[in-house]
């Protein structure tokens, strides 16, 4: 401890018994060390805390010794260890001993507390771990003085008088052609785990630690450097779990070794690297790693193996199955048949090298050299020759039909079947098409299986079959286009039990849809859409629809709902005609021929009106001051040039002015806008001037509006509010002032924002802007789109 600023010292402090110096530790030192202050030793009898009651009951005594174990001892075991000391706590030993003093219980409590466990059915691991709670408990209570002995430290679980051999007692070794079956009824990916096991020797534990790095396929030989981590919980100080990873070391140091392995093996081994790992991956990734989680697939092998061992018929007297740790011995067991002994067998093996043949054990240990490769080669040379004389199979080819006994599991058939939820394989179970194999014994759990004949005829229905996606692939045609191309030719299809949502198709269905997008193909070959003929021309779309109204060019005749919406298409040749006719640098004779006679444009009519914009023409035809003419086929607009005349001549007689009644006016919104505030409170303070929104015609509705006149006198009264206040967002990135936001034209046209939207994604609002700003985008849309939009719809 810090005894003074920048020096340390220790201080030893003799108290009487442990309980003081704890309280005097946590209660006077620590804090005061803690918050700065200097240590010093309690000579002094007042430097004590008042000394607490020396006697307590059981479960005073145990809450005491709990909080002491979780705060000294937690931070160093599981989660787990804590919750059991308290389960144990709470439902054996307080219920049992009950509010009686500690320094009361006796041996022969104690002792009666085991009998009544034992009576009651507890086995000696669930009596001893409850006994060993007690017994720290205890030993808690007599360093701090609450007791003098503690009365369960030579107590222990009585041993059960009869006992359960859980260790297969499988005596014959498992041949290769036993293994061969195992690996046809293990799932693809543990099979290559069967033979290293076999043919090799490894643990189960080194197999998952293997990594590609650790196959030498061009040596014959697998490095054993690690053994598969554990993914466990570590509590930390604050009460918080983490998790983390076993350590990778190894059994012993004697595992750590290079393993020969035949050459059947090592084809195996280089076939599953290629299928599962690409040429530019690290050769750091585990060999048999779950891709779909973190954990490792130990437990989930030894499952399969088990269940698989079941069905050949490789269980002991016990009925207990094979466990992967008997293919260990029966490699074990094939070396010394094949008179691989002593030192090789041991090396092989990763087993500390003792004596062996006699000798003595230093001999073995200090006087006997690592054995080359070349030797050990031996090994692997005799595992071939068994492979040979057996006639197995070692490879990763998947006899699915060769292995009648195969009982597939739900999550096995659906990946057969290529079926994503294990729904649709109850579906099937219940329409017949699948044979349940029913409760088996085959597994302790008493699983649910599948049979294997009936999984495999399903399949080669499946694959027999010709789906939606199969015929997009062949036809090149969109979804949408099937859809339309099946409602107009009365095709059906039948929906598919192995898919949500998918229909199988027959051949002839499939040679129809070839027909009709080769002839569609054909036809788009020939013509040439809008936007395309508006770039060979030099010219925009619009322009080429009333080309076409015109007669100019000539429309290619659509396939009935195959070209989606109102698509229109125009003849190649016709284009070429025209561009070589009329050029695009004819631009005036290309203007006369567009325009109707007695007509001019918006634009035109805004110059000889002497307007500031042409959004203000719109507000003219609104109020039948102007007279509008449109060309059919085309949503091209103009007005009477005689309209127009007389427009101009009103306008310029004395008393009338642009700004009223029609010629210019704002919507509440654009008015809130400019003047930093809400609608609502636009309105309260039009009713406070006395002054009331007009309703004007707008695109054939009627919208509350402000003249540009009421507009200015309610900015000029609320000049106050504007100082300091920056425009909002929507005003300050207007392009125009004629040009509205997503809101005001949706107020408009009485339409909500998002389908607002929506259809300016979709292309039907063209001549809309985007504005980009701090990362979003705003969308701005002129009252002529609003108005060709509108009047389209109403046609």
């Amino acid at each position: 401890m810090r005894a003074k600023r920048g020096e340390s010292r220790q201080i030893s402090v003799p108290f009487p018994t442990q309980r003081e110096a704890d309280i005097w530790y946590f209660q006077v030192a620590l804090p005061t060390f803690q918050n700065g202050g200097v240590v010093t030793r309690p000579d002094a009898e007042h430097c004590l805390p008042p000394a607490v009651p020396a006697r307590l009951t059981f479960p005073e005594g145990a809450e005491a010794w709990l909080a002491f174990y979780n705060r000294e001892r937690g931070h160093t075991v599981s989660p787990d260890t804590r919750s059991a000391h308290k389960r144990a706590i709470k439902k054996v030993l307080v219920p049992h001993f009950g509010k009686v003093w500690c320094d009361e219980i006796s041996d022969e409590d104690v002792a009666a507390l085991r009998d009544s466990l034992q009576e009651r059915g507890y086995s000696a691991g669930s009596a001893k771990h409850y006994l060993s709670t007690l017994r720290m408990i205890f030993s808690y209570l007599r360093e701090r003085g609450h007791t003098k002995s503690n009365p369960a430290t030579h107590i222990s679980p009585r041993e059960p008088q009869t006992r359960i051999n859980r260790v297969p007692v499988i005596t014959e070794s498992v041949t290769l052609g036993q293994t061969e079956e195992l690996s046809d009824l293990m799932p693809m990916y543990f099979r290559p785990v069967v033979w290293i096991q076999r043919l090799a020797g490894l643990r189960t534990a080194e197999v998952f630690g293997l990594r590609v790095e650790n196959v030498l396929l061009d040596k014959g030989f697998l490095q054993v450097r690690r053994q598969g981590g554990k993914r466990i919980l570590v509590g930390e100080d604050d009460a918080t779990t983490s998790v983390v990873t076993q350590t990778e070391d190894l059994k012993t140091p004697h595992s750590r070794r290079d393993v020969p392995i035949p050459r059947s093996l090592v084809e195996l081994l280089r076939d599953y690297i290629e299928q599962n790992f690409e040429h530019e991956a690290g050769a750091t990734q585990q060999l048999f790693q779950n891709p779909a989680s973190e954990q490792n697939r130990a437990s989930t092998y030894r499952t399969n193996l088990k269940r698989a061992a079941r069905q050949i018929g490789l269980i002991d007297s016990n009925g207990n199955a094979l466990t992967p740790h008997g293919l260990r011995k029966s490699y074990s067991t094939d070396l010394r048949s094949g008179g691989i002994l002593g030192f090789f067998h041991s090396r092989v093996l990763g087993h500390k090298v003792r004596a062996f043949d006699g000798g003595a054990e230093v001999t073995a240990s200090r006087y006997t050299l690592s054995p080359t490769q070349a030797r050990l080669l031996e090994i692997a040379q005799l595992m071939d020759s068994l492979v040979d004389e057996a006639g197995v199979d070692v490879s990763l080819n998947s006899p699915w039909d060769v292995s009648p006994k195969r009982a597939l599991t739900y999550v096995e058939a659906a990946r057969i079947l290529d079926i994503e939820s294990l729904v649709t394989i109850w579906k099937l179970l219940s329409s017949g098409k699948l044979e349940s194999a029913g409760p088996s014994m085959l597994s302790t759990r008493k699983r649910r299986y599948i049979t294997l004949s009936s999984v495999m005829a399903l399949r080669s229905v499946a694959r027999s079959a010709i789906y939606t996606s199969d015929v997009q692939k062949e036809t090149g045609a969109s979804s949408m286009t099937l859809q339309t191309i099946k409602k107009d030719y009365n095709i059906v299809t039948s929906p598919t039990d192995l898919s949500e949502g998918a229909h199988v198709w027959t051949q002839s269905q499939v040679d129809l849809v070839k027909s009709i997008m080769a002839e569609r193909n054909q036809r788009r070959e020939e013509g040439m859409s809008l936007t395309e003929a508006a770039a060979a021309l030099g010219t925009s779309p619009e322009t080429v629809r009333l080309l076409i109204g015109a007669g100019a060019l000539e429309q290619l005749p659509n396939m009935p709902r195959v070209t989606r919406g109102s698509v229109k298409w125009v003849t190649r040749k016709s284009v070429e005609e025209y561009e070589k006719n009329f050029g695009p640098k004819d631009k005036k004779r290309l203007k006369a021929q567009l325009t109707p006679s007695g007509c001019m444009r918006y634009m035109e009519a805004t110059e000889r009106l002497g307007l500031s914009k042409p959004g203000s023409i719109t507000q003219f035809i609104n109020a039948g001051r102007l007279t509008q003419v449109r060309v059919r086929n085309s949503t091209a607009r103009f007005v009477t040039i005689s309209s127009v005349e007389v427009l101009a001549s009103e306008l310029a007689s004395p008393g009338i002015t642009k700004e009223e009644p029609v010629e210019y006016h704002l919507t509440l919104n654009r008015v809130a806008a400019q003047n930093c505030i809400s609608r609502g409170a636009l309105l309260a303070h039009l009713d406070k001037l006395g002054m009331k929104p007009m309703r004007i015609p707008y695109n054939g509705r009627s919208i509350h509006a402000l003249s540009v006149t009421q507009a200015k006198a309610v900015q000029k009264s609320l000049s106050k509010t504007l100082q300091g206040k920056r425009p909002s967002s929507i005003e300050y990135l207007r392009p125009h002032p004629d040009h509205l936001s997503i809101e005001e034209a949706a107020e408009n046209m009485k339409l909500r924002p998002e389908t607002l939207l929506e259809l300016i994604e979709d292309g039907e609002l063209i001549g809309t802007l985007a504005v980009q700003h701090a990362g979003g985008q705003h969308w701005f849309l002129p009252p002529e789109v609003i108005s060709n939009f509108l009047a389209r719809r109403r046609r």
